[in-house]
Formats: C-alpha cells, sequence, structure tokens
C-alpha cells in the first residue's frame, strides 16, 4: 500500500500541471510523463528497493511526500487561477512565426545562439584535454574526478555554460530544420548533439530532441498515448545508451535495475531522507537557495543533498553529480513539516501560472505548419521563467543562461531607430470607390493635394519603400521647420 501512496504523490508531484493544460498539445505533460515513468515508477515497481530501508525511512519519506502533494494542488489551483486571469503585456515570438518576418527573427536569433553553443563545446573541450565518451574510464572522466580533476577545474565554467546553452537552443534549432529544412541548420543540429553525445551527459543530450519530437507528435496529430509511449520508448533509449557507456560492477541485472542504476532519483531520495535523519535533522533554513548562484562552485543544493544522502564530507573523488529531489523533500530539509508543505504549494503556484498561460498563447498555432515551432518557443520561454520559478528550492548558475536563452529566442523585441520597419505597417485595406463624396477631399478627413492635381494623397499603406516620419505641416500652410 505504501507503495502506491509514494508512487501517487510523486505523479502528482512530477506530473500535475497536465491538469491545468488538458490538451493534447501540452508537451510539456509528455515529457513528465515520460520521465516519470522512465525515472520513478519502473524502479519504484519493478524493483524490490523499498526492502533495501528502515521502516521508519520509508514512513518519513511517505509522509513528506503526501503532506507536499495535496499542497502542490492547491497551489497548482491557484496558479492555474491567476494564469487565467492574468494577460500578457510582453508579446513572445511563439505568437508570431506564423508570418515570415516572425519566423526570420527566431532563425536569426536561434542560430546566433547555436553557433555560440557550438563554439563554446569545442573550446570547452580544449580546455578540458579530453571528451568523456572517448575516454577509457568514462566514468571519472563524465565528474571531472581522478586524473581529470585538473582538466575539469580549468575548462569547468566554460563546459557548462557550452552544455547548458547547447541543450536550451538544440529543440529550437531542430524545429526551424523541420520548418524551413537549410542546410545551416543541420550543420547546427549536428554539432550540438555532437557536442552533447561527447559529454555522456544523458539527460541534457536526449531531453531536447525528445522535446521537439513530441511537437511534432503533436503538429502530425499523433495520439495521445502515442505520444507518451514514444517519449517514454526515448527516455528507456537512454537508459540503455547510458548502460552502454558507463563501466557497471552489476553483471547483467534486470531493466528495471539498470532503470534504477541509470536514474538513480528513487533511492538517492531514500539515501538522503536516511542520512537526514541519522544527522539529527539539521534543517538548513534555505541557505542552499542563494548558494547555488555562486559561479565559483560553492556547496549548492545538490552538493549539500549528496553529502547528506553519502555521508561524505570531501566530495572531490566521488563519481555523481548531484542529487535531485523533489520539492517536499527540499522543503523538510530547510523547515520540517512545515517546509514539506510551503515549498510544493509555491512550486506549483508557478507551474499552474506557467502552465495556463502557455496553453492560452499556443492556442491559435493548432493545426498550423508552424506548430511544432510555436511549442518548442513556449516550452524554451516556460524552461527559462516559470520553469525557474518552480524549482526555486533549486537554483543553479545555469538557470541564468536559460533564462538569457528564453529572453534572447521567446521574447518578441524589435529594435527601431526611425520608427516601425515596413513589416510593421498593416495594411488597412483597398481605398474606398463609388460615387464622389460631398465637399473637398476623398470623404475621410484628408484634404485634396495640389500637387497630384486636387486627388487626395495615397494611403501609407500604399507607399513603397522604407518608411521615414515626416513633420507635422503647420495650420498656415508653412513649410515644416
Amino acid at each position: 500500500m505504501i507503495r502506491f501512496a509514494i508512487g501517487g504523490a510523486m505523479l502528482v508531484l512530477t506530473c500535475g500541471q497536465v491538469l491545468v493544460w488538458r490538451r493534447r498539445d501540452n508537451v510539456l505533460g509528455y515529457v513528465q510523463v515520460g520521465t516519470y515513468l522512465a525515472t520513478f515508477a519502473i524502479p519504484l515497481f519493478g524493483t524490490a528497493i523499498l526492502d533495501r530501508y528502515e521502516p521508519e525511512v520509508i514512513d518519513t519519506y511517505a509522509a513528506v511526500l503526501l503532506l507536499g502533494a495535496p499542497a502542490f494542488l492547491v497551489g497548482l489551483a491557484y496558479g492555474a487561477f491567476v494564469g487565467r486571469r492574468s494577460r500578457g503585456r510582453i508579446a513572445l515570438t511563439a505568437g508570431s512565426v506564423g508570418s515570415d518576418p516572425g519566423l526570420g527573427r527566431v532563425a536569426r536569433r536561434a542560430r546566433l545562439l547555436a553557433g555560440l553553443g557550438v563554439a563554446s563545446l569545442a573550446m570547452a573541450y580544449v580546455l578540458l584535454g579530453y571528451a568523456p565518451l572517448l575516454e577509457g574510464d568514462t566514468q571519472a572522466a563524465k565528474y571531472g574526478i581522478g586524473p581529470y580533476a585538473a582538466g575539469f577545474a580549468r575548462g569547468r565554467l566554460v563546459y557548462l555554460f557550452g552544455l547548458t546553452l547547447g541543450a536550451a537552443v538544440l529543440p529550437v534549432i531542430l524545429a526551424l530544420l523541420q520548418r524551413q529544412r537549410r542546410w545551416i541548420d543541420v550543420a547546427l543540429a549536428g554539432g550540438l548533439g555532437l557536442g552533447l553525445g561527447l559529454s555522456l551527459n544523458r539527460g541534457l543530450t536526449f531531453l531536447g530532441p525528445v522535446t521537439f519530437l513530441a511537437a511534432w507528435a503533436v503538429q502530425r496529430r499523433l495520439r495521445a498515448g502515442a505520444i507518451v509511449a514514444a517519449v517514454t520508448s526515448a527516455y528507456l533509449a537512454a537508459i540503455v545508451f547510458n548502460q552502454l557507456t558507463l563501466p557497471t560492477t552489476q553483471g547483467r541485472p534486470s531493466f528495471a535495475t539498470m532503470a534504477t542504476i541509470s536514474a538513480p532519483d528513487l533511492p538517492d531520495q531514500l539515501n538522503f531522507v536516511r542520512g537526514f535523519e541519522a544527522r539529527g535533522r539539521p534543517y538548513n533554513a534555505g541557505s542552499t537557495i542563494l548558494a547555488g548562484l555562486d559561479p565559483g562552485g560553492g556547496e549548492d543544493g545538490s552538493t549539500y543533498a549528496l553529502r547528506i544522502a553519502t555521508g561524505i564530507e570531501d566530495l572531490g573523488l566521488l563519481a555523481a553529480g548531484g542529487l535531485r529531489l523533489p520539492a517536499p523533500v527540499w522543503g523538510y530539509s530547510a523547515f520540517g513539516l512545515a517546509g514539506a508543505a510551503a515549498w510544493p504549494f509555491l512550486s506549483g503556484f508557478f507551474a499552474g501560472w506557467g502552465a495556463a498561460k502557455l496553453k492560452r498563447l499556443v492556442a491559435p498555432a493548432m493545426g498550423q505548419p508552424h506548430q511544432a515551432l510555436t511549442l518548442v518557443l513556449a516550452v524554451t520561454v516556460y524552461n527559462g521563467t516559470f520553469g525557474l520559478l518552480e524549482q526555486f528550492y533549486f537554483t543553479s548558475t545555469a538557470g541564468l543562461v536559460l533564462l538569457v536563452v528564453a529572453v534572447v529566442v521567446g521574447l518578441d523585441v524589435r529594435v527601431r531607430l526611425l520608427g516601425p520597419g515596413p513589416e510593421a505597417i498593416r495594411d488597412p485595406g483597398p481605398v474606398p470607390t463609388g460615387p464622389a463624396h460631398p465637399g473637398p477631399g476623398d470623404g475621410a478627413g484628408r484634404p485634396p493635394d495640389p500637387a497630384s492635381g486636387g486627388a487626395p494623397p495615397a494611403p501609407l499603406s500604399r507607399v513603397r519603400g522604407p518608411f521615414v516620419p515626416l513633420a507635422p505641416r503647420p495650420p498656415s500652410g508653412e513649410p515644416p521647420r
């Protein structure tokens, strides 16, 4: 029974925003469901992992999740209410890629970021002096320990920047490739895919292509069940990739055990609760939130959780990248049971707010040729804004890169020096024709133009060439000053 209680609580915490965005174009929902099935449901229900822990650890873990899941739903409902009532005052590119000017702006910006990502990854591997995929000890090379520590320290900042930027912009490039079919997008997508694959970072390598494929499947009007199955299969393929590239000492484990080894979220969370209780519940009062923004690599939340879970103070020789804990567990480590309810409430609020706004934003693109690109751009904006707020308890400098990508690619901002460009001038339609209107002019308030023999001046929308604002004509008829 407790196994189903834990599974149900994690289902709410991982995929709860589907309740707000109950539509087949919810790309975030497909990714979240696939993540839950591959990284949590299979280890929980396919192995006997819970039998390895003390009953009091299981009881504490379950109580924290069961307290946090309802709080998350309350926050989700309130956030959705706010999102439905608020009106966006910032134009997003996701709403303009149906036109040639909007598509061109997105393409230029995305290709610029992708080129920067490829260059950053190439420079990072030069600074590192190695590529994890090509090394004999792939585990040590991936985490930069042992003989790889000096090179990793030298290229760490450039390496992490390139990985984050490349993973964030890759799905946009893939969507542009599907939309425009240009060789430059093939080259950029190939460069980013190669650079990410060499890192052996399974999440960053596969998440972008999975997001794009889900968006493309929505555009192709595949059934929701088929999309979920495809996304889950991609995650399972990532598990196989992880087992083929990283050494293990488990012999030939079952596939569920392989999934647990490849994505050890559940055992990591249980180990953290065990270590936290064994240390006498050292509440951190939320100190790890700001520590994660330290570019010098201080003890952020992930490192803190790894130290508590393993009991190892010096993590320099440990081949691990940190732990991923759900909001209730992070809140519990900060303020006890009060935090276990407050953290998921805030997380759910931002998740509901963002889901409600994105749902309204992407609706006009349903059934259009640019729907996949629209959905990918919407997800990119979400990841760099509401997604960061949703995981406020797990801050990192990588979040700043996601924010920049969301602003550069997602915001529909144009720089104007003398006024709107030609594409911003909308044609009001044909000039009315018919019987002459009484009085001088054309009946629309425009006086006769002496230079054209008494005919009214041409409407602005009929003027060809760049737009140049004219000085107002003085009432006296004198030349403008």
